[in-house]
């Protein structure tokens, strides 16, 4: 297993280019609501980034190519729609 370290990541090219090649838009990065993280190996080396953003909804068809699927709001468990993400962060024209 690697020893992986997640560390606060500035906008950089290299955070552009890593999001460009996942097909995810770059136009907005320095966004305020916005929280970027690089996964970074013993030798320094960033293998990875991660980013935080609230009530995101352009991420769609990011999360389609990584296995997700959209389902109807009245399908989502109710245990689900209770949080607070749902219930009130996330607009009723997000997507579930």
């Amino acid at each position: 297993m690697r020893n992986l370290k997640l560390e606060p990541a500035p906008v950089s090219d290299a955070l552009r280019a890593a999001l460009t090649s996942a097909g995810l838009l770059v136009d907005d990065l320095d966004c305020s609501e916005r929280s970027y993280f690089a996964f970074v190996a013993a030798d320094r080396r960033v293998v990875g980034y991660s980013g935080l953003e609230t009530a995101t909804t352009g991420a769609e068809s990011f999360f389609e190519l990584i296995g997700f699927t959209s389902v109807e709001r009245d399908r989502v468990p109710p245990a689900i729609l209770s949080t607070r993400q749902l219930s009130g962060l996330c607009s009723a024209s997000a997507t579930s």
